[in-house]
């Protein structure tokens, strides 16, 4: 290990550059293989190969419109189809936006009929490049032993 501290500045600085370089290389090569993961999935969203489990990541998002799911929301309530605890954790305080994650779940909750009506208060967008998560399995033959 080098003592950062003795190192003269321009050899600190090239190796921040070599960093640099060998990360942009390494992400590349990351991406190349996260593709070819996503290619082999197909439609599947999770499949197991050896001892790893890989599901894919759609880089997608749903962006809320707090005006509109509000007044959709306003709507459920005043037709018994929702209550206001139902929605309590709907809307964050402050500057207004949506709780994604209980917006959700509401989504997974209102009658079908309704369904559409929330489904219109948000469009997808692009949250960041698709991808794939890949965590080691469970050794199952290796726990039964």
């Amino acid at each position: 290990m080098i003592e950062l501290t003795a190192a003269a500045a321009g050899d600190l600085a090239a190796m921040v550059e070599s960093y640099r370089v060998t990360i942009e290389a390494y992400t590349a090569w990351r991406h190349e293989t996260e593709d070819e993961l996503r290619r082999r999935l197909g439609k599947d969203k999770v499949r197991v190969w050896g001892n790893w489990e890989v599901a894919a990541v759609s880089g997608r998002g749903r962006k809320w419109d707090t005006e509109d799911l509000r007044a959709t929301v306003g709507e459920f309530i005043r037709d018994g189809v929702l209550t206001h605890q139902d929605v309590a954790d709907l809307i964050v305080a402050g500057e207004p936006s949506v709780n994604g994650a209980a917006a959700a779940r509401l989504l997974g909750r209102v009658p079908e009929d309704r369904r559409a009506a929330l489904e219109a208060c948000f469009t997808w967008q692009r949250t960041g490049r698709a991808s794939v998560r890949v965590t080691r399995s469970a050794d199952l033959a290796g726990a039964l032993r």
